[in-house]
């Protein structure tokens, strides 16, 4: 039986004209790059506490949040995180520093060659991903450490390669990033 389950959310914020995604080179628990987020607090919904962790750490205030999918942790045989994954190009603000590291923004195409968390190298399909996916670290005694598996209702895509973003099925319609008055969306 479970007894202890830590929710947290993770988004990608990305930026359809300079063809960017908000990365956050972490410095506090763990070292690299990974896009911002944070843990579920009491009470919140958990769309509503990825809105508020990426005010907290960014200054920016985002709508619209995709669901990609999710990343699941079994840490020990009671203990298990769940990661909320999302994407948004919806974002409003100026972007600002927090104690949890830098904030800066990174080209896609250059994505791959930052300085990334191995964890967050490894679940970045699913935030480029056309479906649904879960991802799961299953820890197993006999296979002597965690199995990994993908779930997925969609395509992901292959290793070392991020499609652009106009390929994501919620900007398939207009595939500009902008809307019909050429604002960015």
């Amino acid at each position: 039986m479970i007894s202890d389950v830590v929710i947290m959310n993770v988004v990608m914020i990305y930026d359809m004209k300079s063809d960017s995604v908000l990365l956050q080179n972490r410095t506090k628990k763990w070292k690299g790059g990974c896009f911002p987020g944070g843990h579920l607090e009491d009470g919140e919904t958990i769309n509503a506490s990825a809105v508020r962790e990426i005010f907290e750490e960014t200054g920016l205030t985002v709508k619209k949040l995709v669901p990609c999918g999710y990343v699941h942790w079994n840490k020990a045989p009671d203990r298990n995180e769940i990661i909320f994954c999302y994407r948004t190009s919806d974002f409003s603000g100026e972007l600002k520093q927090c104690e949890e590291g830098e904030n800066y923004w990174v080209k896609r195409e250059e994505l791959l060659s930052q300085p990334l968390t191995r964890w967050f190298r490894d679940q970045l399909p699913i935030f480029f991903g056309s479906g649904y996916t879960e991802f799961s670290h299953v820890h197993s005694e006999e296979a002597g450490g965690y199995t990994v598996r993908f779930d997925t209702s969609g395509l992901l895509p292959e290793p070392g390669f991020l499609p652009e973003f106009c390929t994501f099925p919620e900007n398939a319609a207009g595939g500009s990033g902008k809307n019909d008055k050429g604002e960015r969306v």
